[in-house]
């Protein structure tokens, strides 16, 4: 079924029902079951705990200018500040931080316990996770034929039937390469320490002398996308193919293996491949984006947010213009404590309207170009996000306008 790991699944599976518990207090489980189950839940979910006992932890208030650094270290405090908080007082909302959509769900929860488990594995540093997510990503948008990328999949995956593959299942006996007769068919050595293979890729350019023997076969193809161009990596990939070709050939019908055929074919479809995308691309007319007047004696503002994540700052850019197109003013809002892009175009948003209200202004069309901000300010739903405070904020302050509208301008 494609677990990596049962165990997590079924954390998976009872977070999930953990989280319906907390959302949905008046179902009928939720009534059944006891405040101390409820209680370990919330323990569970909303605060740390010791294994094996439920967290009771003093409930803390703090605001902008809070400084906690006698209470806890500098990470925590960083993290507590990073909370987007707004002047007026409201209601907390249990926000799922694993992916966008905002509820928790057996899927996200799985996907996050996996990968939290690879970045805390000593095996697989956070950099070498980055390296070969950045690796395999680069290899993926490859522009080559689709039974390529399926065969580098069960290349990488180790689903290929070598006979050293089908040796470990009990279907051969005899291992040997069939192209070189040299040593046991694993996918290292058909694929990086066969004479055979060394050859053609020394002669089409892409090997490289330097390369350690005893390095495992997956860290070394993530090296080599790594540090090589896209024609390289898009050579190797095809070679590998047409090399695993070249096998089944020499396998089930008996030839004689050539290195100067395989090179031949290789070299004659990079060529195609070539031309197939030039006469495939397709052309872009680039699209002219106009600034579009208000209506009447609306006053439009546009606005966008530049987010530095080194610093945890933003940059908040208003402009507002008549329906002559004549700048009225314009204004650069700095903020700190900025944790996702996201947060930075809400704040920038809030300041919009702000602005406007300080200005006198009476009726406004704002743009921008998030649509997670537009859809919250627009939605008619209660909206669950980590932003969901600023953007309530700003909801509650365009009933002191007369008109307000809210556009997105990709």
């Amino acid at each position: 079924m494609g677990f990596r790991d049962l165990h997590k699944f079924n954390i998976a599976l009872l977070a999930e029902q953990g989280w319906n518990l907390l959302m949905n207090p008046t179902s009928l489980l939720a009534q059944v079951t006891t405040h101390e189950v409820i209680f370990y839940v919330q323990g569970c979910v909303l605060t740390p705990r010791i294994p094996g006992k439920v967290s009771r932890m003093p409930v803390i208030y703090w605001t902008k200018d809070w400084d906690g650094r006698i209470l806890f270290d500098e990470e925590t405090v960083k993290q507590i500040l990073m909370i987007p908080l707004v002047c007026q007082s409201q209601t907390d909302v249990l926000v799922w931080r694993g992916d966008k959509s905002e509820v928790n769900k057996v899927k996200s929860s799985y996907r996050w316990l996996i990968t939290d488990r690879l970045h805390n594995t000593e095996d697989n540093t956070a950099f070498q996770n980055t390296r070969m997510k950045s690796s395999f990503t680069k290899m993926w948008n490859l522009k080559v034929a689709n039974k390529i990328r399926t065969y580098m999949w069960k290349l990488t995956k180790g689903f290929l039937p070598t006979l050293y593959n089908l040796k470990n299942k009990g279907l051969v006996r005899n291992v040997c390469c069939p192209v070189s007769k040299e040593d046991e068919e694993s996918v290292i050595y058909l694929t990086r320490d066969c004479k055979f293979t060394r050859n053609i890729l020394q002669e089409l350019g892409v090997e490289d002398s330097t390369t350690d023997r005893n390095q495992n076969w997956q860290n070394w193809l993530v090296d080599f996308l790594f540090k090589n161009d896209i024609i390289k990596c898009k050579i190797l990939v095809v070679s590998f193919w047409a090399l695993w070709f070249n096998r089944n050939r020499v396998y089930h019908e008996g030839l004689k293996p050539k290195e100067q055929e395989v090179i031949s074919f290789i070299k004659a479809y990079m060529v195609e491949n070539e031309l197939l995308e030039g006469s495939l691309a397709p052309k872009t007319v680039p699209k002219i984006v106009k600034w579009e007047p208000p209506n009447r004696d609306m006053v439009k503002i546009n606005f966008d947010a530049s987010f530095q994540q080194d610093l945890n700052t933003s940059k908040a850019g208003i402009i507002a213009r008549n329906k002559d197109g004549l700048i009225m003013v314009a204004c650069i809002y700095p903020s700190t404590n900025i944790s996702t892009p996201e947060t930075a175009e809400a704040w920038a948003c809030l300041h919009v309207v702000t602005f406007g209200e300080e200005l006198g202004f009476r009726e406004i069309c704002v743009e921008g170009d998030t649509l997670m901000v537009d859809k919250g300010v627009t939605t008619t739903a209660e909206y669950k996000s980590c932003i969901s405070n600023v953007i309530k904020a700003v909801t509650r302050k365009c009933a002191n306008f007369t008109k307000m509208k809210f556009r997105f301008v990709p």
